[in-house]
């Protein structure tokens, strides 16, 4: 495993139950290096967010096509009603927009 030294990784709501915070499917966050950033005027939801953290330092990691974190790079809001999916992909890639 190496690390991508410049690497962007953004963090997308794939799907979006029924939100009392007010996510949507398309809001995201990009993790660039060691800053987060937010779209300017677009508030993210701190649970979700706070569920994804603790995997973004691996997920900026080089990991073979079968790590688990390659094959499924997705994290659930830990509030159940919210049913909030977030996807941690790198901008530009293959199926993720940029």
């Amino acid at each position: 495993m190496t690390r991508n030294n410049g690497d962007v990784l953004r963090v997308r709501v794939v799907q979006a139950g029924t939100t009392r915070c007010g996510l949507a499917e398309g809001d995201y966050f990009d993790v660039v290096g060691p800053e987060l950033r937010i779209p300017s005027g677009r508030p993210f939801c701190l649970q979700a967010m706070m569920a994804a953290i603790p995997l973004l330092t691996s997920r900026m990691e080089n990991h073979s096509a079968e790590h688990w974190l390659e094959r499924k790079p997705f994290v659930c809001c830990p509030d159940p009603y919210e049913r909030v999916l977030l996807s941690m992909d790198r901008p530009g890639a293959a199926g993720e927009p940029s």
